[in-house]
């Protein structure tokens, strides 16, 4: 997990991991902390709760990159909160 090196946002960061598991597959290894808006069009939402979702970087599952990019690292789902919820309640 890439956090920064401020204490503040590495325990925010840690609180949303320590979740265990993806908001997606509830895959447990490779954890990573997204931003459903990405910081560098809101950094007011860097922090907030309602804009960070927990994805997992699993080689077989890849949902940090396939639900919260869309296949692209470039891309930004917009949607990636009800799409990950409509995974886990299929």
């Amino acid at each position: 997990m890439l956090c920064w090196l401020d204490n503040n946002k590495i325990n925010i960061c840690l609180t949303y991991l320590y979740r265990g598991k993806s908001g997606n597959c509830g895959g447990t290894k490779n954890l990573e902390v997204h931003h459903v808006k990405p910081f560098h069009i809101d950094p007011t939402l860097e922090l907030d709760p309602t804009n960070l979702i927990t994805l997992c970087e699993e080689m077989s599952k890849e949902c940090h990159l396939k639900k919260g990019h869309l296949g692209n690292w470039k891309k930004v789902n917009e949607n990636v909160l009800s799409d990950c919820v409509a995974i886990k309640s299929t």
